[in-house]
């Protein structure tokens, strides 16, 4: 954004030096990135005024008043100056001559060929032809050299961030600095926050989609004069910001928008017909005509303004050349949308070549703002031009909510900054920055001033509480460390074995990107959990993933296609989910998962082709987890998961605590991918084995005993249930429970199963006696009835 200091300067109440206000600018996130006061040659020029102006035959004697009795006539083509006005003069062969002298030689005055400058003449900027004009206050008389000396030409550019749109206004970038320089702003703005739905019927606004307009605000003035010429004021805040005057209207709307932050749009009321004006989104390929003959093609999705169907604007910021206003136009129109963010940076992205702007950027409008701006710029135009007010409008479509209560604690500011802000310091620089603040002993509440949109979570105010507060009173703090190295070290080696022992398997690891994309991830989670990346490098690396199983794949048919049969690999790495509800926290977990398909052994004198199962992954599993748990505390527990066969997958649990899951992928999964072999996968969560150490225990030399029981149970009770549970009777006096039989058949009946178990009792202490064993087998039996209803088979 490119702007004149001495504009920002106009609004702090107190002289602060170039130089401090850009490093203050670089300090809070305003980026300075170029800064131009350059020094002119005035060529001895004074400033005089324009007496009386006279019209001889197709020329203009112009009589200038220099100094104390001195006048001077001049005589031009053009009529560029008018009584009263104070321009730049000076001699033309100023080399020979000093204008001192000029002076107390009155006789000469006469004889010298004088000249009116334009701003062409000493590479200032300005209109072309526009001769150098100076305010009403100037004393005459003086060199042009000491009016510029006191109010330099001095050009500032600074790097705007994306998020901080109340800074495409000088209003914005004084508010921030008069917080920073503890002063408050020279011109203070009322900005009323109720709005008053006034509504005539004579204009009628239809906004198609719920989504792309929140509200909009629309005033007709009539009767207008645009011959009017801008007040010098105007024309000189607008030059010193390196923006050229077009007319009265553009002028006073170029103003207002420099000033606060706003996009106004203006049209000639009268080519408007019917008093209707649509917004909507345009379908691809839409007709757009910028002039009579020239056209462009919309892109799908993009917020028109209509009027019978023709598109006049682009998002009320490329308009048609047909309705802009000119010299003729008497009623006006404007008009100020808030729309939503993403459909103007799509506008942005596709349409910025066509973009008619004092600068580049789009600007994002707030709704007391743009209501302010408007208003502003109504009762301008009314003074400087006459008319009147025709209609005012007020559409809202949606209420937009108010930024939402932010509740933070001293602590947690204090423990992500570093160091300690006194808590009444903190207060301070929030209320400067007006946001509401509610105080108690350890909390704050916070409710963002509406013009910051930015400001969404936790993070957002305590940044600004940092820039405030100054980082150069950031303390130099040395980094506490607290380092375990027994844990550490632990965690480590177990991490390592867990690789160790899959490679040991057969298993080879892969590395794949964090970043996915959408459609295969959403397979394997839900949608609304996955986490989309607002930059991504490509469109199949636009989401965070969820899961590792789509990379896997990925790496799996890549190998497959290259005349690899079979396939053993595994991944280890971070994955990143949404939480429910909450906006910014992201669950972040690490996880171990491995795929296989393909052939366990090929074909040869002695056995046959034979590809991998279930059940091969079932052990592989297990051998695996074993090294953490003890065997009997581990359940898997068959139950349905995204991306799965449901006759074919289990959740693995460790004392009802969920630790993975394994199972054969679904066909869906086959069809997406396009592969044509079964693939078995298995998800481990490293979060809940690395903190649960397996306990060895003494080894003791006391027989153990075993008992057979066949019981009947329903088919939809998997058999490793019910092994889970004959353990959890009694983990001191069981360490071993198999099946050893499956029937279903005669005597069994109908949608149940037999099954014969082996069970071992053993103690570490004593021989258990039969007395005990049978006790203990009883409990079993028991425990099965109760749980799922099972009967000891007689026959």
């Amino acid at each position: 954004m490119k702007f004149s200091l001495s504009c920002l300067k106009y609004f702090l109440n107190k002289n602060i030096k170039d130089s401090v206000i850009c490093n203050q600018l670089t300090e809070i996130g305003l980026e300075v990135e170029d800064y131009v006061k350059k020094k002119y040659n005035f060529k001895n020029s004074i400033i005089g005024k324009v007496i009386s102006i006279k019209k001889l035959n197709k020329c203009y004697i112009f009589k200038i008043y220099i100094n104390k009795n001195v006048f001077i006539k001049l005589l031009s083509k053009k009529i560029n100056c008018y009584k009263g006005m104070k321009l730049a003069i000076g001699i033309k062969e100023y080399k020979n001559f000093n204008i001192n002298e000029v002076f107390l030689k009155k006789n000469i005055i006469k004889e010298l060929k004088w000249k009116i400058y334009k701003y062409s003449d000493f590479n200032i900027f300005g209109n072309k032809n526009y001769v150098v004009e100076f305010p009403y206050n100037v004393k005459i008389g003086i060199f042009v050299k000491e009016y510029f000396k006191k109010n330099p030409e001095d050009t500032i550019l600074i790097n705007i961030t994306p998020n901080r749109n109340d800074c495409l206004g000088i209003l914005g970038i004084a508010r921030d600095l008069s917080v920073l320089n503890n002063i408050n702003l020279k011109n203070k703005y009322h900005i009323q926050k109720d709005i008053k739905k006034k509504s005539t019927k004579k204009f009628n606004i239809l906004v198609q989609e719920n989504n792309i307009c929140s509200n909009y605000f629309l005033k007709i003035i009539k009767n207008i004069d645009l011959s009017i010429k801008t007040p010098f004021w105007i024309r000189e805040f607008l030059r010193k910001s390196h923006i050229e005057s077009i007319n009265i209207v553009q002028d006073v709307v170029n103003y207002v928008s420099l000033e606060l932050g706003q996009s106004i749009h203006i049209f000639d009321f009268d080519k408007i017909n019917n008093n209707f004006l649509k917004i909507r989104l345009s379908k691809k390929n839409e007709k757009f005509f910028l002039k009579k003959n020239f056209y462009i093609k919309t892109v799908k999705d993009t917020i028109v303004l209509l009027n019978n169907e023709k598109i006049i604007s682009l998002g009320g910021f490329i308009n048609s050349k047909d309705f802009y206003i000119n010299k003729n136009t008497k009623n006006i129109f404007l008009g100020s949308g808030v729309f939503n963010h993403s459909y103007i940076d799509r506008i942005k992205s596709n349409y910025k070549n066509y973009y008619l702007s004092y600068d580049s950027h789009f600007r994002k409008c707030e709704k007391y703002l743009s209501y302010f701006s408007l208003k502003k710029i109504t009762k301008i135009l009314l003074k400087l031009c006459g008319g009147k007010i025709s209609s005012v409008n007020f559409f809202s479509k949606f209420h937009i909510k108010n930024n939402k209560k932010i509740t933070l604690s001293y602590k947690k500011i204090n423990k992500i900054l570093g160091f300690k802000i006194n808590k009444f310091v903190i207060i301070d620089i929030l209320k400067k920055l007006k946001y509401c603040v509610f105080e108690n002993l350890s909390k704050i509440k916070v409710f963002p001033p509406f013009f910051r949109s930015d400001i969404l979570c936790i993070e957002d105010v305590i940044s600004d509480i940092a820039r405030f507060y100054g980082y150069n009173k950031i303390p130099s703090i040395p980094l506490k460390f607290f380092f375990n190295s027994n844990k550490v070290n632990t965690n480590l080696k177990k991490i390592k074995k867990i690789n160790n022992f899959l490679l040991n398997k057969g298993y080879s690891e892969v590395i794949n990107y964090s970043f996915s994309d959408f459609l295969s991830q959403k397979i394997f989670s839900k949608k609304h959990k996955l986490l989309k990346i607002i930059n991504p490098i490509s469109k199949d690396l636009s989401y965070m993933r969820a899961s590792l199983f789509p990379g896997l794949i990925k790496v799996m048919l890549y190998n497959k296609n290259r005349q690899q049969d079979s396939c053993s690999i595994f991944e280890s790495g971070l994955c990143f989910k949404k939480k429910m509800n909450k906006e910014f926290d992201i669950n972040q977990f690490f996880v171990f998962s491995g795929i296989k398909s393909g052939f366990k052994q090929k074909k040869n004198w002695l056995y046959k082709d034979r590809k991998f199962n279930y059940y091969d992954l079932k052990y592989d599993v297990e051998f695996f987890l074993s090294y953490f748990f003890n065997y009997n505390e581990i359940l898997f527990k068959k139950d349905s998961i995204l991306g799965f066969d449901k006759n074919l997958c289990s959740k693995i649990y460790y004392k009802n605590t969920l630790i993975g899951s394994i199972g054969m992928l679904d066909n869906s999964v086959k069809k997406f991918f396009q592969f044509k072999d079964d693939v078995f996968a298995f998800e481990i969560f490293i979060k809940n084995l690395l903190f649960i150490e397996k306990k060895i225990n003494e080894f003791f030399l006391y027989p153990y005993s075993s008992r057979d029981i066949s019981i009947i149970i329903s088919n939809k009770i998997s058999s490793s249930e019910i092994v889970y549970i004959c353990y959890q009777v009694s983990l001191k006096y069981i360490f071993n429970v198999y099946i050893f039989d499956v029937y279903q058949g005669k005597n069994i009946p109908k949608d149940k199963k037999s099954l014969s178990i082996r069970i071992f009792f053993k103690s570490n202490k004593k021989s258990l006696t039969n007395i005990e064993i049978e006790s203990l087998l009883k409990q079993c039996l028991k425990t099965l009835k109760n749980k799922f209803q099972a009967e000891l088979r007689s026959k």
